[in-house]
């Protein structure tokens, strides 16, 4: 059973609440009577290009601001209202006077006024959401697929696309130099330009920190006479969003400007919002990613730099990373060669090998613990190590003391001649002393 729509009925024009709660809404309010506009709100006229007085002629027809494949569900809803039935607010779209195309919620009531139905109707317009959702997805559904540079840019043109601006930009603050930020992406009419870097002192970009987003509409160049670049591009209108990680600290910002002032600063601070927490996210990601490299091409540079051996196993000796000093100790030219570590697989060495087993899985490590181990050439060499062994795999150093053990067996040796000969030394001088005594 269809539910019936109950007439409302509200003393419209005499009523000055309503006129000032009209007035004062974000949203268009009007009311339509016997197919004509009889009553809109200021926002009507602010958003679909018209004055009042086109909206109140009698020639004028109301179906001119209903996109052609919203017609029909306008008028079968309005046919609905005007019989008593109930409609719930519907999606649906408009066109502006300057035939631009927008999406908006209609919200609609039966009311009475000055004795005959009339509809009163609030609506929404959810361009900007939708456009915006629209770009985010389309933006998700590539960025798997592309890199960093790829992402950016991608932002950068569906930012254009959507606000019709002449450029747009995504960048990042330098970390070692905050009041400067290098573009990751950069569109100017329509083009991707090289990247740049530009000082944010004295733009508009600098009044970001701290805030979600700021706009400047028109008169840039006035407002901002210490950016030249402003000057040099033309612009006039701009909005902006700040980028912050999870933690709140900035990484960096995207705008977009104009050489005309904003027409909608609502619809392009809604669209860089939804856009920011996005770009932030990919932002903060490439950032980590970045470092991960720095500290691994950091690692690289120290393991191939170090005068110790450096290895990782398993249980069974197989190797799964090894520097160059380890490669040389052990008189391999090439990671391939060396497959096994010889301290883990030779049998010459298996009661060695054994105890170092054992107190890798009793204590978890070995610390200082000296062994003869034979090099891929033959050589005998005595090694100083230290390991740890976790989820069964053993990472460790390696110090060849062959050297310093070849030294420490001659310093002994040499100690003992020396000792030989001061005690035959000591002997003589004795017996001579004795027999001077005799005499």
């Amino acid at each position: 059973m269809k539910k019936q729509n109950q007439t409302l009925h509200v003393p419209v024009f005499s009523d000055s609440v309503f006129r000032i709660l009209a007035e004062k809404s974000p949203n268009m309010i009007f009311i339509n009577q016997n197919g004509r506009i009889i009553f809109a709100n200021e926002k009507c006229e602010e958003i679909m290009g018209y004055k009042r007085s086109e909206f109140y002629s009698d020639d004028f027809d109301f179906t001119a601001l209903i996109h052609p494949e919203s017609r029909c569900l306008v008028k079968d809803n309005f046919m609905k209202q005007m019989r008593g039935e109930e409609v719930a607010p519907y999606e649906y779209k408009i066109i502006t006077k300057d035939a631009r195309e927008l999406t908006a919620i209609h919200t609609t009531k039966l009311i009475e006024h000055e004795g005959e139905k009339a509809i009163l109707g609030i609506i929404t317009d959810i361009t900007a959401r939708k456009q915006a959702e629209e770009a985010v997805l389309r933006i998700a559904e590539t960025v798997s697929a592309t890199s960093d540079r790829n992402f950016f840019y991608s932002v950068a043109e569906e930012l254009v696309g959507l606000l019709k601006s002449d450029y747009a930009y995504v960048a990042e603050v330098l970390p070692d130099s905050p009041e400067r930020a290098r573009t990751l992406s950069l569109i100017a009419d329509g083009k991707v330009i090289d990247n740049v870097e530009v000082v944010l002192s004295g733009t508009p970009c600098s009044t970001l920190s701290g805030k979600k987003t700021c706009s400047y509409p028109s008169n840039v160049q006035e407002l901002f006479p210490d950016a030249p670049m402003m000057a040099k591009l033309k612009v006039q209108g701009y909005a902006g969003t700040a980028l912050y990680n999870s933690s709140g600290k900035q990484l960096g910002l995207m705008a977009v400007m104009f050489r005309n002032p904003i027409r909608n600063v609502t619809m392009a601070e809604s669209i860089l919002q939804i856009f920011g927490a996005h770009v932030s996210a990919e932002l903060e990601r490439k950032q980590a990613k970045e470092q991960i490299m720095r500290s691994k091409k950091e690692f690289e540079i120290l393991m191939e730099n170090a005068l110790v051996g450096i290895f990782k196993t398993n249980l069974k000796g197989e190797i799964l990373l090894s520097n160059r000093t380890l490669l040389n100790m052990f008189d391999f030219t090439s990671p391939d060669e060396m497959t096994t570590l010889p301290v883990f697989t030779d049998r010459k060495i298996s009661k060695d090998r054994n105890e170092i087993i054992k107190k890798l899985k009793q204590t978890g490590k070995v610390v200082n613990f000296e062994l003869n181990a034979v090099t891929h050439n033959g050589r005998s060499i005595n090694i100083l190590l230290n390991a740890t062994l976790e989820d069964n795999i053993i990472s460790g150093m390696m110090l060849d003391i062959t050297k310093r053990k070849t030294a420490e067996k001659a310093l002994i040796t040499s100690e003992r001649k020396f000792r030989t000969l001061y005690n035959q030394a000591s002997d003589s001088i004795f017996l001579l002393s004795f027999k001077s005594v005799e005499i």
